[in-house]
């Protein structure tokens, strides 16, 4: 007996151990880790201030707005954002307690965000009309967009886009992923209070060699408790937001590309009534469904790309950039053209 309590308290003090330092560590860390700036500004959209960054010269092409998808801080559009810069001005932003800026405290829906960026554009003295170009969540946030404020957009680019009926179409269901993610994150949460995402970081890790150190850096310092819960809000909004999305009408004949990352998702990551080779082609059909939006629309798929890794391999975000690159280039070419036959009359 006095054996067995000897080895419960040698695995109890072992066990303290392996769970006291590295809480232990990741508190220091924390409490040493430096503020990190945030690479533009803010400005106040009413009641609460979101982060824009623009970069690249104000010339005579559109600007590009970019949207993120579910979750997307600015920092994780860095390649798209410098490729692009290069020909022209381009404006990444935060949503709501996403990145830099801060909590709204109002519904994580389209109709929402779009009266936030509308603002948000205004305040920061963004010159119209412009492009936009967005990534999953960042479908139905730029249709519901064009349809509130159709004279602002001469062009849009969807980066492997949400369609408003793709959980039917996918099979997905009501599968509770809002109450998923938030269980998920509640965990993230927890590891961030005690200092553990310092050492680990579930949001940054799979970007690890793929974006430079600053921008992890800005990724890392940003993805604390108001951007978890922000990110929850946003997938309890989805059916809101793709209900709004459906209302808001097609794209006319404003130039649309569609970009679909072609890769297969592999079975283990997919509920067991899902088959990736059937999911492929039906994503790719709802892609294409965004094309037929406009009368000048076109899908582009890209095989080697995932959902993510269409954003953070530069490889495959200068691919997606130059395919947005042509979008603003036609989009130009329309505006000058319009311009003159108004000036012929």
């Amino acid at each position: 007996m006095k054996i067995m309590k000897k080895i419960l308290k040698i695995a109890g003090i072992l066990l303290a151990l392996i769970l006291i330092v590295p809480v232990g560590l990741g508190l220091t860390l924390k409490g040493l880790s430096p503020e990190i700036p945030m690479p533009g500004k803010l400005f106040d959209v009413g009641g609460h201030k979101l982060h824009i960054h623009c970069t690249g010269p104000d010339n005579d092409l559109p600007p590009v707005i970019v949207e993120a998808g579910l979750g997307g801080p600015t920092s994780l559009y860095h390649w798209v954002q410098k490729n692009l810069s290069t020909t022209g001005k381009v404006c990444t932003y935060d949503r709501a307690g996403l990145g830099y800026s801060e909590e709204s405290g109002v519904a994580h829906d389209a109709e929402n965000m779009t009266t936030q960026l509308h603002v948000l554009l205004e305040k920061a003295g963004i010159r119209k009309p412009f492009v936009l170009a967005g990534h999953s969540l960042a479908g139905l946030i730029m249709r519901t967009y064009v349809g509130k404020y159709p004279e602002d957009v001469v062009g849009v680019a969807f980066l492997d886009a949400s369609h408003p009926n793709q959980n039917e179409v996918l099979k997905f269901g009501d599968d509770g992923s809002t109450g998923k993610m938030e269980e998920l994150y509640g965990w993230f949460k927890l590891l961030n209070n005690l200092g553990l995402t310092k050492i680990y970081n579930p949001v940054t890790a799979m970007v690890e060699g793929y974006l430079p150190d600053e921008v992890i850096a800005q990724m890392e310092f940003t993805t604390g408790n108001v951007y978890y819960d922000a990110s929850v809000a946003e997938m309890g909004g989805f059916d809101a937001s793709a209900e709004q999305a459906s209302q808001a009408g097609d794209l006319a004949d404003r130039p649309v590309v569609v970009i679909t990352a072609g890769k297969l998702l592999e079975k283990e990551y997919l509920p067991d009534h899902i088959d990736p080779v059937e999911l492929r082609a039906a994503w790719i059909g709802l892609n294409k469904d965004l094309a037929n939006l406009s009368s000048k629309g076109r899908q582009v798929v890209i095989n080697e790309a995932d959902h993510m890794s269409l954003l953070y391999d530069k490889k495959l975000a200068d691919q997606a950039s130059d395919l947005i690159r042509e979008i603003v280039e036609q989009s130009a070419h329309n505006m000058m053209k319009a311009e003159g036959a108004v000036k012929g009359n």
